[in-house]
C-alpha cells in the first residue's frame, strides 16, 4: 500500500521535499529556461520571452525572470511572433496533437516546455510527442505536483 521513499525511483527525502515545497513549479521552471538563457556559456542580457497557454503559467514564468507573453499558441492572430520559448498546460492527449505546428512559433534553438500534472499523461507519450514534434535533448524533471517535459527546437536552416 505504501511505497518506501526509497523505492521507486525516488531520491529520498529530498525528492519528497522537491514535491511538497512552495515554489518547487517556479523554481523547476527557472531551472530549465537558465539552460536556455545560458546556451553557449554567455548569458542574455534580455529576458527571455515565453509564450504561454494559460494565465495560471503567467506568475511561476515572471518569477523565472522571463517576459511572458499569453496568447492561444494554436491562434494565427500573430504567427510572426518568434518566442525564445513555449509553455504548455497540457491536461489531456488533445493538446499533444498540435504540438509538431505549435514548434514553428518558437525561434531556432529555444525550447518547449509542456506542463502536465504528475499522472495524468504517460511519461511515454509525452516523450513521444516531443521527439515527433522534432524536438531534441529532450528531459523531465518533477516540480511540484507538475512533471515538466522540455526540449529544444532544432536550428532551422
Amino acid at each position: 500500500m505504501f511505497e518506501s521513499l526509497r523505492e521507486g525511483g525516488g531520491v529520498g527525502i529530498r525528492g519528497l521535499w522537491q514535491r511538497l515545497r512552495p515554489g518547487a513549479f517556479a523554481a523547476g521552471l527557472s531551472g530549465l529556461l537558465q539552460s536556455l538563457r545560458f546556451t553557449d556559456g554567455q548569458g542574455q542580457l534580455w529576458p527571455l520571452r515565453v509564450l504561454a497557454s494559460d494565465d495560471r503559467l503567467t506568475k511561476p514564468l515572471q518569477q523565472a525572470g522571463c517576459v511572458v507573453v499569453v496568447d492561444d499558441p494554436s491562434s494565427s492572430s500573430s504567427p510572426s511572433l518568434a518566442v525564445d520559448a513555449l509553455c504548455l498546460r497540457l491536461r489531456d492527449r488533445a493538446g499533444l496533437a498540435t504540438l509538431p505546428s505549435l514548434v514553428e512559433r518558437v525561434r531556432s534553438g529555444g525550447m518547449v516546455v509542456l506542463c502536465t500534472r504528475s499522472g495524468s499523461l504517460p511519461r511515454p507519450l509525452l516523450t513521444a510527442s516531443c521527439i515527433h514534434a522534432g524536438l531534441v535533448d529532450i528531459q523531465q524533471r518533477t516540480a511540484g505536483r507538475y512533471l515538466l517535459t522540455s526540449g529544444r527546437v532544432l536550428p532551422r536552416c
